[in-house]
């Protein structure tokens, strides 16, 4: 039996950092946006991204490293991506103060997570880091908000 690559190693970054950010963090840490958000206060979510209407999760690009080797075998690629991630803090008064210090110090505490084992135990993981974020902060249903939209950018050779 041939055992074929994967097609990418964004799946298993996503679970490798889900895993991670689960076991270090004191929050909800989902994949992809919880189907409702109104009984936490706060939570990380990877994968996903609720300020994009399309529901982005992130992406992934490839190129060829190898040619391939003897008998089928399998060429290495280099496979570069993103994955949409977000922190957010929710409360039922409108002080905005405590959610940007909880949301800021849940990211702070994630990043640590990844810089400390920049691969996630995933051995043909190069290199993850922070690329990008955003800040959105202000009233909804339940109180005030903050939400911080970021995304994770990987390398690997698969």
């Amino acid at each position: 039996v041939r055992v074929m690559p994967a097609p990418t190693a964004w799946l298993r970054v996503v679970y490798a950092v889900h895993s991670a950010l689960s076991a270090a963090l004191d929050t909800a840490v989902t994949v992809g946006p919880p189907m409702t958000q109104a009984y936490l206060a706060d939570g990380v979510i990877v994968a996903g991204d609720t300020t994009s209407e399309e529901g982005n999760a992130g992406s992934f690009a490839q190129g060829y490293r190898t040619t391939g080797g003897p008998r089928g075998a399998a060429a290495e690629r280099d496979d570069d991506g993103s994955i949409m991630c977000e922190v957010w803090a929710q409360s039922g008064d409108d002080d905005l103060v405590p959610l940007l210090d909880r949301t800021f110090g849940l990211m702070e505490d994630a990043l640590d997570v990844l810089r400390d084992d920049v691969g996630l135990g995933l051995a043909d993981v190069l290199n993850l880091d922070l690329s990008a974020g955003q800040v959105y902060a202000g009233p909804s249903d339940q109180g005030a908000f903050v939400r911080l939209p970021f995304t994770i950018r990987y390398s690997a050779v698969i």
